[in-house]
């Protein structure tokens, strides 16, 4: 039996918690003994890990939280502990530490955050600080991407030796073909923030053609108000949805004809996972996450931030109903193949158990 205890930021409706709950739930086919601990308040994600008979525990992210996260972890006596996003990474490694034994940490690095890109004095010292907790030597690093693991290697200097790459996963059900070739149903999940640069969407959405277009907008965020304002200003009122963050968004995916995804960067982009194993085609901005995924034929590229090109290659999809269905066969394919949840859990077990035999 391996005692396992996942710490996380928070259980917000996130590709890094949705990630985690896959996880947890395929690693209960193994013998493996889960529990989450996470800071954010704002959880509602936890009621989904309970219904698996995994106890959640709330730490106050403070002084007195860090301590209590010490002795939890010592009077525990974990196997494994693995953190995710960072507040999560730079707490539960440094309490990891302090609590005595010498156990195996893995950190799962979900993105490519502007902490991790930046060169101003914060931004530097997060970067140094989570450098300094993968150097001991039963601490690991795991990247999501070929894009975090080179970002993790050329801006954080950490050494490659400790970096496992182990793509996000997502699980494949039989694929249903998407009927509609109109292409007019658009979609965007995630969350409505700066970095997702959602306003070149709504931009370009005015822009299209085909005025039978529309646009959802699935998730949350402190830029809700403002794209609000700018649907209105754009008098797209009765074109774009916005519906608010949810755990199950696949009756979502069935609803629409093609993803959209106009981030400024990305770590992997777990909705691109989503989309293809819905037989969507994807449309996304050509930054490192995305392209990895989109690359080889797998889906269409446009130039960050640029909302002409971004329509441009929305009109060329909705009049190329072949292409339409070539992409979303070469999605789902890619995505059976190399990025399917039970496979993750299994090759996760492994490097688990592999560190408890050392």
């Amino acid at each position: 039996m391996i005692k396992n205890v996942h710490i996380i930021t928070g259980l917000r409706y996130g590709g890094a918690e949705k990630l985690l709950y896959l996880t947890c739930t395929y690693l209960q086919s193994y013998d493996v003994d889960i529990k989450v601990v996470y800071f954010d308040p704002v959880a509602p994600m936890k009621p989904y890990f309970e219904k698996l008979g995994i106890p959640c525990s709330n730490i106050k992210r403070s002084f007195c939280g860090f301590w209590s996260l010490v002795m939890f972890l010592r009077r525990e006596q974990f196997d494994v502990i693995h953190t995710h996003l960072i507040h999560a990474d730079l707490i539960g490694r440094s309490a990891a530490l302090i609590s005595g034994k010498h156990r195996q940490v893995f950190t799962t690095v979900h993105g490519t955050e502007w902490f991790r890109r930046e060169n101003k004095l914060v931004p530097r010292l997060v970067r140094w600080l989570d450098r300094s907790l993968s150097r001991p030597q039963k601490h690991a690093v795991i990247a999501i991407s070929k894009s975090v693991r080179n970002l993790l290697i050329r801006k954080e200097k950490i050494d490659s030796k400790k970096i496992t790459l182990l793509y996000n996963a997502v699980k494949i059900d039989s694929a249903n073909e998407n009927s509609s070739c109109d292409l007019t149903k658009l979609l965007y999940v995630g969350r409505l923030s700066p970095e997702k640069n959602i306003s070149t969407l709504i931009h370009a959405l005015k822009m299209v053609k085909n005025r039978n277009t529309t646009l959802t907008l699935v998730g949350d965020g402190e830029e809700r108000e403002t794209l609000e304002t700018l649907v209105l200003q754009l008098g797209l009122k009765n074109r774009v949805t916005f519906l608010k963050g949810r755990f199950d968004v696949n009756a979502v995916y069935q609803k629409h004809d093609a993803l959209v995804l106009p981030s400024r960067h990305e770590g992997l982009g777990i909705v691109i996972l989503e989309a293809f194993s819905h037989n969507m085609p994807v449309i996304g901005s050509n930054v490192e996450g995305v392209a990895e995924l989109l690359s080889d034929g797998r889906g269409i590229l446009f130039e960050c931030g640029n909302s002409d090109d971004l329509a441009k290659k929305i009109t060329e999809l909705q009049a190329d109903k072949n292409k339409q269905r070539l992409l979303a066969k070469r999605g789902y394919d890619y995505v059976s193949k190399n990025h399917n949840i039970e496979n993750y859990a299994a090759q996760l077990f492994k490097l688990y158990n592999g560190s408890k035999a050392k």
